[in-house]
Formats: structure tokens, C-alpha cells, sequence
């Protein structure tokens, strides 16, 4: 029970205060929940005819705590007409949508469906969603319990214009803020929905934030909300996220240097987008990465824990650039500081070659000095090698790049495998052929060599079979020193081996 009580306290702590009822109130209160236990929808119809609004006090939980109460489909649809929020937590500490009955479970989750605004703005559902809003038009009063969003934060955050002019039909609350202290016009920011921003700034007079002025607006409104907001420069939003996050995520790189120019900090971290400049290479917003470099940011740092911190960092703009496949921010980072090409990721043990997500990406890494022999990470006990990744994956192409790099073709020891072996199993014989050409021939006849000739045999491979013995691998050869196919195999283990090996022998004599 410890947990939960956690929750509900933590919830009461947060949760907008809910207004003292009247005696009158509680009167219909009553009098509705006796209607709804003995599922009476005729009882339920009269208390709410007089009391629309029944449902929405206590900021919803009244129609939340009502809904758990009814034992019938039509009891649901009666509530939910009215304005009972299935996303509302309950007295028992979660929104209805988790908490309903399960003898009714089944049947009542399609009804709650029918009322769900969320999923149909998820999924574009508008007009569907805006019928339910006729039918049930105190649902634009709803919010949800577990990160605190209104319908008007989900209408803007999917850019539904028509949706929006709904739920502001039915006067809500246009200051209300989400869990992360938000209010409903800055959902806009996240999509780049410019059309929904100008509706509610120009048609319904919301004051803009300035992180979605900085996604959507002209830079001089971004300007004049600057200095009506300088205190919202570096205010977080979602996930951390600034109006500089918003700024790059929208691609404007002149609003970037209108904010840093403004006073906006090059160093605030997204919880899982990093810096700035991390988050810009991430998006391949490559003008945004050139206007911060020019301002300061520094691709060493990584933010950890809200504090800046340099030198070997947890990860680099590099790396992120790297693994999210943005070959020209790759190239200007590596213009800006070219002893980059080999920083270690201390949070994973890589390096920008080992997180590369392309060919042409490990190119560019090679070319400027990446090295591309394997890496061991004592921390974690682990080899890192681009190379052993590529054949496990029978990239060929990749493959071929790195070997022509100078990557050797096998493990520096048996003791971390092979990758002619690794190749044979998974049946790549164009990478086991690149890898005997670049030297894995030359420990043919050690373990490797056997080791893959008996995966090919048990695979009936005769392409890597033949392989491998046009690259010296010298088993099974009789007394004359001619190739054996019958000490190898037979012709009913693998007939096509078999052939193959004859055929040789034949040629041989």
C-alpha cells in the first residue's frame, strides 16, 4: 500500500485544488450515485438535467468516481454525455480507463472507446471527434491524470485547428498546465503546428510562450515575446526542452541566433536529447549546428545532470551524429575539431566509428584519422569494432570499406572468435570471400579454418566450402595430399559439398 499512498499524495500536492461544493451539490451528488448503483439511467436523467455541470466538479473526479460506480453500457453512455472524464484519476489513485470492473470490463472499454478524444487526435480522427463533442461538449473540460494534459493541450499538440475552436466554444481553461508546467499553447511548439499557433494567438487572444513563438511565429513576434518573457529564454518545457529545443527542432536558424544573441544558454540538456547542438545534429538540422558552433557550443560538452561538464564526455555531438546518420553534420564537426574522429562515449564505450549508422558516414570517419582496429572497454568488459558488427550483419559493402581501411580481417585473438566463422554461419559468402581476400586466409588452418569448414558441411554450403579450399584450407587431405571429399563428408551429409570436393580432387589428379 506504501506506493500508492505516494502516489495520492503526490498527486493531491500537484493537482489543481478543487472548489468546496455546495450543500445543493452534494444533495444531486447523492442522489445521482444512488441513481447509478441501482442503474437507474431514468433517476440518473433527472439530476442531471438540472445539474449539467454535476460532473465536472471537484476538477472531474465526481464523474470519474461515478463512472466505476455503473453497471451498465448506458449508464456509461449517460455520464459520458455529460462530461465524466475517463481520464481523471480516481479515488483509488488511477484514471478509469485502468480501473473499470472486470466483470464489465470488455464491454465497457468499448463504450469508454466511443468518448476516447485523445486516440481519435492521435489517430486524426477529427470528425469523429468533434461529433462526440456535440453530443458531449462538457468532454472538453476532460484532462488526463497521468501527465496532466487538457483536451486543448492535445488539440494543439496535434495541430487539429477545427478542435481547437471546439474546446473553446465551451470556455476552457486556456491557462491550465500540464505536469511539466505547460500551458496549451506551447503543444503547438512540438509539431510545428503554425496554423493551429496562429489560431489561438490571432482568433481566441492566447498569450503565446515563448517556446511556441519560437517554433511558429515570425522572428519579430519571437522578438517582441523576448522581451515581454526574457524570463522564458531558458524556461523548460516538455522533456527539458527550451525554446532553443524548439527553435532547432522547427529548423530556424535564425531564431537560434535571435535567442542566443538574447541571452538564451548553449547549454541546457533535453532529458534524452542531449545539448543543443547534440539535438541539432540528431534532427540533421545542419544551419541551426553551424549557427551554434559559431556561437560558442562546444561539441565536447555533454550535459549530465543539468550541469555542463567537458573533456571526455557520456556521449558527444559527434557520436549523436554519428548514430542518427547525419553524414553533413559529421563532416562539419569534423571540420570544426578534427581530434573528435576517436572521442570515446564514456556512458557505452564507443567511439563515433562504432555508433556510425552508414557507409558513408564510416567513411568520412576512416578518411579523417578514425582508427579501425577493435576497442576493449575495461568498464564494461566488452570489445567495440565496427567491423565485427558489419559481418555479423553481412554488410558487405561496409565490410569492404573497413578492411580497406586497414582493419584486419580476424580478431587480434582467438579468444574473442572469428568472424570467418561468424560469416559462414550466417551464410554470407560474399563477406566470407572479402574477408579470406584481405588475410583471413592466412589462419586458415588454425581453428577458424576447421571451425568454418564444419558449419559449411552442416549448412551443405558448397559455395563457402569451395571457398574456403581455393583459400588453403588443407583438412581431410588423403596420403597422396589430395583433397579427401570422402573423409570430409558423403553424399548423403551434404551432397552438393560432395561434389564439389570431387570434382577438386578430380582436377587435382
Amino acid at each position: 500500500m506504501r506506493p500508492l499512498r505516494l502516489f495520492l499524495v503526490a498527486f493531491l500536492l500537484t493537482a489543481p485544488q478543487a472548489h468546496a461544493q455546495t450543500a445543493a451539490q452534494r444533495d444531486a451528488i447523492e442522489r445521482l450515485t444512488k441513481a447509478v448503483k441501482q442503474d437507474s439511467v431514468t433517476g440518473a436523467d433527472f439530476v442531471l438535467d438540472r445539474e449539467p455541470n454535476l460532473l465536472l466538479l471537484e476538477d472531474g473526479r465526481v464523474g470519474a468516481d461515478l463512472l466505476l460506480k455503473a453497471l451498465s453500457n448506458e449508464m456509461l453512455d449517460r455520464l459520458m454525455q455529460s462530461g465524466a472524464n475517463q481520464y481523471c484519476p480516481t479515488v483509488f489513485g488511477g484514471p478509469v480507463s485502468l480501473r473499470i470492473r472486470l466483470p464489465y470490463l470488455e464491454s465497457h472499454t468499448r463504450t469508454l472507446k466511443k468518448y476516447d478524444l485523445v486516440e481519435m487526435m492521435k489517430e486524426d480522427r477529427v470528425g469523429e471527434a468533434l461529433e462526440v463533442l456535440v453530443d458531449a461538449p462538457n468532454l472538453a473540460h476532460a484532462w488526463q491524470a497521468i501527465n496532466m494534459r487538457s483536451m486543448l493541450h492535445e488539440a494543439a499538440r496535434y495541430g487539429h485547428v477545427d478542435l481547437i475552436d471546439a474546446i473553446m466554444a465551451e470556455g476552457v481553461d486556456t491557462t491550465r498546465l500540464d505536469k511539466h508546467g505547460t500551458p496549451p499553447i506551447t503543444a503547438v511548439a512540438w509539431g510545428v503546428h503554425t496554423e493551429a499557433y496562429r489560431r489561438m494567438v490571432d482568433h481566441h487572444g492566447i498569450e503565446p510562450t515563448l517556446h511556441a513563438a519560437a517554433a511558429c511565429a515570425p522572428v519579430a513576434e519571437v522578438r517582441r515575446v523576448i522581451k515581454a518573457h526574457p524570463e522564458q529564454l531558458d524556461a523548460e518545457g516538455v522533456d527539458r526542452a527550451t525554446p532553443l529545443h524548439y527553435a532547432i527542432q522547427a529548423d530556424r536558424p535564425n531564431v537560434v541566433a535571435l535567442l542566443l544573441d538574447s541571452g538564451a544558454s548553449l547549454f541546457p540538456s533535453m532529458v534524452n536529447g542531449g545539448t543543443p547542438l547534440e539535438r541539432a545534429v540528431q534532427l540533421d538540422r545542419l544551419e541551426c549546428a553551424k549557427v551554434l558552433l559559431r556561437k560558442g557550443a562546444d561539441p565536447r560538452v555533454h550535459i549530465t545532470g543539468g550541469n555542463a561538464t567537458g573533456g571526455a564526455p557520456h556521449s558527444s555531438a559527434l557520436i549523436e551524429a554519428t548514430q542518427w546518420g547525419s553524414a553533413e553534420c559529421v563532416r562539419l564537426l569534423l571540420e570544426h575539431d578534427p581530434t573528435l574522429v576517436d572521442v570515446v562515449d564514456e556512458f557505452r564505450g564507443r567511439r563515433p566509428l562504432d555508433a556510425a549508422a552508414s557507409v558513408e558516414i564510416v567513411e568520412l570517419l576512416l578518411k579523417a584519422g578514425a582508427d579501425p582496429m577493435p576497442r576493449y572497454d575495461p568498464r564494461y568488459r566488452k570489445w567495440h569494432w565496427r567491423l565485427a558488427g558489419a559481418v555479423r550483419m553481412g554488410h558487405e559493402q561496409l565490410v569492404r570499406v573497413m578492411l580497406e581501411h586497414g582493419a584486419p580481417a580476424e580478431w587480434p585473438s582467438r579468444e574473442q572468435g572469428s568472424l570467418l566463422v561468424a560469416a559462414t554461419n550466417s551464410g554470407f559468402a560474399n563477406v566470407v570471400a572479402l574477408l579470406l581476400d584481405h588475410g583471413a586466409a592466412e589462419t586458415i588452418n588454425d581453428g577458424s579454418g576447421h571451425e568454418a569448414m564444419a558449419i559449411a558441411l552442416a549448412r551443405d554450403d558448397a559455395i563457402i566450402a569451395e571457398l574456403l579450399v581455393a583459400a588453403g584450407f588443407e583438412g581431410a587431405r588423403d596420403r597422396t595430399g589430395h583433397i579427401n571429399a570422402a573423409a570430409l563428408t558423403s553424399p548423403e551429409r551434404a551432397p552438393r559439398i560432395w561434389g564439389m570436393l570431387k570434382r577438386r580432387a578430380a582436377a587435382e589428379r
